[in-house]
């Protein structure tokens, strides 16, 4: 049985704890994080957990060593940019869209949007550098024209809707990583893997 534990600093949604993913089942145990942080992790950990999805980033002390995946809903935020794209800008893909590469989101991001369309400006302080990788490895030349939006102008989403109703992106983005069958990985592969699987179990963004 595979395990979530759900940490929130805000009141969530009704969530139904146990979860059907294809042949996966998942059970979503809630937790409260107060005094004792690293004792309170282990205690996760010992009880068979294998993500905490939590909606605000989690600050471990460096002497602690968990061996949880944190989910924060940022992987499935990126895997799933081309429909938030298609919601909120509608002819995306015949602008030229600002992508601010100085963090690995923004990266990931652009080469998340690199399989929709090639009007990217990059933008950050590698920028120079990142073009000419995007250029040798997968043949884009990016653009030069001024950009139509930003990626950061985006509202992004904090709930997805499944066939149980809307649950926070980050339990989200937990059950269908366990539905991957996969460690997640931070490349463009896996947020493809990520895409089809939340299709696949009818995942959308609002």
């Amino acid at each position: 049985m595979n395990k979530i534990a759900n940490i929130s600093k805000e009141k969530h949604p009704q969530i139904d704890p146990f979860w059907q993913i294809g042949e996966r089942e998942i059970i979503i145990s809630s937790y409260c994080l107060r005094r004792g942080r690293s004792h309170n992790i282990r205690q996760i950990s010992n009880e068979g957990c294998n993500i905490i999805a939590i909606d605000h980033t989690l600050r471990q002390q460096s002497r602690l060593h968990s061996p949880l995946f944190v989910s924060e809903g940022k992987l499935l935020t990126i895997a799933l940019l081309p429909s938030i794209l298609d919601k909120q800008k509608s002819g995306w893909r015949e602008e030229n869209i600002a992508v601010n590469c100085n963090g690995l989101a923004g990266f990931l991001a652009t080469l998340r949007l690199l399989t929709e369309t090639r009007h990217l400006s990059i933008t950050g302080y590698h920028a120079t550098a990142i073009k000419e990788l995007l250029f040798r490895k997968y043949g884009m030349i990016t653009e030069t024209a001024p950009a139509s939006f930003s990626l950061h102008e985006l509202a992004l989403p904090k709930v997805v809707n499944t066939s149980k109703g809307d649950i926070p992106i980050e339990i989200a983005e937990a059950l269908l990583i366990i539905a991957t069958g996969a460690y997640p990985r931070k490349d463009i592969r896996y947020l493809r893997q990520l895409s089809k699987t939340a299709a696949t179990h009818s995942f959308l963004v609002n």
